[in-house]
């Protein structure tokens, strides 16, 4: 059962291999991240698989450098601030979002902001979908004062 489950795994593997390539003939493989010991040393459509110094480890550094993200979706009615107070607020509480999954707060910026204006409503009221990331706290120099909240 064991060896049909192998077989099994380096067919779908394979398959995967052939969806991406770009041309016909076999291309190198680079197997890092802790799944890659499944990889075997040899596979159809490859010439080679490289697995670099601490390939086991890559996952880890990817999600050690990755960036963390909040973000709002909500309806906002204007109020006295009109539409830039909306977007403000959004802004604001992607921001937040985003600080109280662990980013460090200095690093934080909006990178992505969107605008759904609706109609039929009593009072003016717009769709605002804002997306805030930022390094992990602690990472990229950070200070204490910056990560002493979470």
């Amino acid at each position: 059962m064991l060896e049909a489950a192998a077989r099994e795994s380096d067919t779908q593997i394979t398959d995967a291999i052939d969806r991406v390539k770009t041309s016909r003939g076999g291309m190198p493989l680079i197997a890092v991240g802790g799944g890659s010991i499944l990889i075997p040393d040899e596979l159809p459509g490859v010439s080679e698989v490289i697995r670099p110094n601490h390939f086991d480890a890559a996952n880890a550094i990817g999600a050690a450098i990755a960036s963390v993200s909040g973000q709002v979706d909500r309806i906002f009615h204007f109020g006295p601030g009109g539409r830039k107070a909306a977007l403000d607020e959004a802004s604001q509480e992607a921001r937040d979002h985003a600080v109280a999954a662990g980013a460090d707060p200095g690093t934080v910026q909006i990178v992505e902001l969107e605008e759904i204006p609706l109609a039929y409503l009593t009072s003016p009221a717009v769709r605002i979908r804002a997306k805030a990331a930022g390094a992990l706290g602690g990472l990229y120099g950070a200070t204490e004062t910056n990560t002493s909240h979470h």
